[in-house]
């Protein structure tokens, strides 16, 4: 009964995520970049719960924003998947109430994230290479990813309550 709650809730975060990443981040830029929402919201998801968990839902919203955004069906929805279950086996090892731990690990998904996606285009829609733009724009997305981590994790923790246990003492209290 809790799974099917969170589901539910996570549902309708996706769908205020969307509407702030649609409505609202297409204004609010920062050097004309827009965060990405959803890679906080899988990178949560990740930390919360379970491997395959993690991994369903990054697929699931990943699918459903190829579908709404109109890229190729699968790009985001691999991507996420990935980054859900990569999530999640890092905070098995890593003690995810460590705000710095997080915060780095959004920062090198966001990257990570980026370089993929850009890839992607250069080899599926013949972009050409703008090295110095993409780093610019990667760079400045990953910080203002890492600002708005600061922002919601907190909120996004009220509303489904303490992350997973960390069984691993020693990183703990690294």
């Amino acid at each position: 009964m809790k799974k099917i709650k969170d589901i539910i809730i996570i549902f309708l975060i996706f769908i205020l995520i969307y509407f702030l990443q649609i409505n609202i981040f297409n204004t609010f830029t920062i050097f004309d970049v827009k965060p990405n929402l959803f890679i906080i919201l899988i990178f949560s998801i990740g930390i919360k719960y379970n491997k395959i968990f993690s991994c369903v839902m990054g697929l699931i919203i990943g699918f459903f924003l190829d579908l709404l955004i109109g890229s190729r069906i699968g790009i985001n929805m691999l991507i996420f998947g990935a980054l859900g279950f990569v999530t999640s086996s890092m905070s098995e090892i890593l003690f995810s109430e460590n705000k710095l731990t997080n915060i780095l690990i959004i920062f090198f998904s966001t990257i990570i994230i980026e370089i993929i996606k850009y890839l992607l285009s250069i080899f599926l829609l013949n972009i050409n290479l703008e090295i110095n733009s993409f780093l610019f724009i990667t760079l400045i997305e990953a910080i203002y990813n890492i600002l708005l981590f600061i922002i919601i994790y907190p909120l996004w923790k009220i509303l489904l309550g303490k992350n997973k246990e960390n069984n691993n003492k020693l990183i703990r209290y690294l």
